[in-house]
């Protein structure tokens, strides 16, 4: 008996925990494909020259009416070339007045790789407050190039969720998130080359 009754308080715990970050309980969205993407798709920047990305999602109809609640990314990139120096959450959460959390990047620059995230939840005192939808700003990475060369930033590990818990993508690939990444050409001086 003692152990089922600790269970129970385990699963309750759970569920409150769970209710408190994303609302009531998931509702069904809309199926369809979000992006998530490095912006600008390329650039071209001097060797020592910093310069800064926004990783950006394109939110349509298909997380309306409840809008984005979490989200969370790897950004990879060829550590002989590139650096990250911060990832910062640039506050797309925060403009519908929902509270964000943010993860601590995770910067492994010597294996060429940054872990990042943010999660947000209804002010104390709301039941329920939709995340914002169409183009969210979702982070701005600061990087600095080492090389000369062309390389690539890409993104693996993407993920999003609605204000009600419906992920992107998902297992039954119903909601398909897809990717996009960026070209950057690191150059011996800082010529323009019209990017």
């Amino acid at each position: 008996m003692r152990r089922f009754r600790s269970g129970t308080i385990i699963l309750y715990a759970t569920a409150a925990i769970i209710l408190v970050t994303v609302g009531p309980c998931p509702f069904p969205a809309q199926s369809g494909t979000i992006t998530m993407r490095v912006d600008p798709a390329a650039r071209t920047v001097p060797v020592n020259g910093t310069f800064t990305v926004n990783i950006v999602v394109d939110v349509g109809t298909e997380m309306n009416p409840y809008g984005l609640g979490v989200y969370e990314f790897d950004l990879v990139y060829d550590p002989n070339c590139l650096e990250v120096l911060s990832a910062n959450d640039a506050g797309g959460l925060v403009g519908t007045g929902r509270t964000a959390i943010g993860l601590r990047p995770g910067v492994d620059n010597a294996n060429g790789r940054t872990a990042f995230g943010v999660c947000s939840h209804p002010p104390e005192g709301v039941s329920q407050l939709d995340g914002p939808t169409g183009t969210v700003v979702l982070a701005t990475v600061t990087l600095q190039a080492r090389r000369a060369g062309a390389t690539a930033l890409n993104l693996e590990n993407a993920l999003a969720i609605d204000t009600h818990a419906n992920v992107w993508p998902d297992a039954g690939a119903r909601r398909v998130l897809k990717t996009s990444g960026a070209e950057i050409l690191v150059v011996l001086h800082s010529e323009s080359h019209g990017d």
